[in-house]
């Protein structure tokens, strides 16, 4: 899907899970910073429901500096692979 339809990403109301799973995987490839706060403000959402989200579907932010000590910083996006014997027990088989 091209990148240019963030521009119709909604300013109005809170961002679908799939407008949010487009508007990560577009920070992700372009490399930005992000945090779960500028994700919260973006898609509408609180930032529990953030944390969530990207907890289900494997998506952590990785900050330079552990945040108990050192807070306001921006972090990159990191994708956890999951385990690939659960993964292919999941896949739909062929007969």
């Amino acid at each position: 899907m091209s990148k240019a339809f963030v521009k119709e990403l909604p300013t109005d109301r809170p961002f679908s899970k799939v407008e949010a799973a487009f508007s990560l995987q577009v920070d992700f490839d372009k490399g930005n910073a992000v945090t779960v706060a500028g994700y919260a403000k973006r898609w509408n959402w609180s930032r529990k429901k953030v944390s969530t989200f990207l907890e289900e579907i494997g998506v952590t932010i990785e900050y330079p500096e552990n945040t108990a000590k050192k807070q306001n910083q921006q972090g990159q996006i990191r994708v956890q692979i999951q385990n690939r014997s659960r993964a292919d027990r999941d896949q739909i088989k062929s007969r």
